[in-house]
């Protein structure tokens, strides 16, 4: 009777040591997993180092997951893997209490790993456009981790967004004046009226010489004039160099090979780009013949192709 009672004590005292320490796995100290941890961040900051292998071993240790999450964190930032630190938005969401916080890690309160998840949701939000979710996080993001939400630039995004909401609200009742006059490089000047003569719109990139985006989307723009012009759309690239305008646009439209597109120049380097609230280039801007504007945006965005739908035009496939 006395070995049952003394048994029983026994088993009762494995089962409350065992649920006291659950990081201990095969005989090894919490201590040891700290060591162990500690290295596996360091591997995870290394680029070229054996991450997977690390990762592996730590499991088979008895890692807690919350631990081995500050690891992938750290490896997706420091190796820029964008699509890698959004795909850990779950497992921030089920994160544990037993995560390291401190000086010197990566994250020094929950508060701030909260503020690092609102982060990741304002670029999930932005993507999705749902402005209305990213501005909440955006909030969010800045109260709980500054850092986080500088380093993701999401105070730019923010504020690229109300400048945009603001000019499209400006733009929605604007009309330009279709007798304005611009040049081309040949020296022929024509009103943007006579212009798009009786195409169904003109579409205007804005670019410069000293725009390396605006250079390397030129292929692109010689394409988009060839299928647009066969739809009844008057496409242009607009140059808004403000000294030597004349022999910087002849200059790379004959080593960009862009005969086949109309050269025109923005009056003093900026006259309707100013009128159209261009604070950014490469810019592309599509009028109807009334002088509605129709698209105010980047030339890769997918609402340029929206736009052009509606007047029954497709654009070409990107190559």
């Amino acid at each position: 009777m006395k070995h049952s009672k003394a048994r029983r004590a026994t088993l009762v005292f494995l089962f409350t040591l065992t649920a006291l320490v659950p990081c201990v796995s095969w005989g090894q100290s919490e201590a040891s997993l700290k060591e162990q941890h500690d290295a596996l961040i360091a591997t995870a900051r290394d680029e070229s180092a054996d991450y997977a292998s690390a990762v592996e071993e730590a499991r088979e240790a008895g890692m807690s997951s919350s631990w081995l999450l500050e690891a992938d964190i750290v490896r997706a930032l420091s190796t820029g893997d964008v699509e890698g630190i959004l795909g850990l938005l779950p497992r921030l969401d089920a994160v544990g209490d037993d995560f390291r916080y401190g000086v010197g890690r990566e994250f020094i309160s929950a508060q701030q790993l909260s503020g690092f998840a609102d982060t990741l949701r304002c670029v999930v939000a932005y993507r999705e456009e749902d402005m209305e979710r990213f501005e909440r996080f955006a909030v969010e993001s800045f109260r709980k981790a500054p850092g986080f939400n500088q380093a993701f630039g999401i105070g730019n995004l923010l504020s690229q967004y109300r400048h945009q909401q603001a000019r499209e609200e400006a733009m929605a009742d604007f009309r330009i004046p279709m007798d304005m006059v611009l040049a081309n490089v040949e020296g022929e000047s024509k009103t943007l009226a006579e212009w798009v003569g009786d195409d169904k719109a003109l579409l205007l990139d804005f670019w410069a010489s000293w725009c390396g985006p605006c250079i390397r989307l030129m292929p692109s723009l010689r394409e988009k004039s060839a299928a647009l012009s066969e739809q009844g759309i008057f496409v242009a690239g607009v140059n808004t160099d403000e000294s030597e305008q004349l022999e910087k646009a002849t200059k790379v439209r004959e080593q960009r090979q862009m005969e086949s597109v109309p050269w025109l120049l923005d009056r003093n380097g900026g006259d309707l780009s100013m009128m159209l609230m261009i604070d950014s280039i490469p810019r592309m801007v599509l009028v109807d013949p009334e002088g509605r504007v129709l698209y105010n945006g980047h030339p890769s965005d997918p609402k340029l192709g929206d736009a052009l739908a509606k007047l029954d035009v497709s654009l070409p496939e990107e190559h």
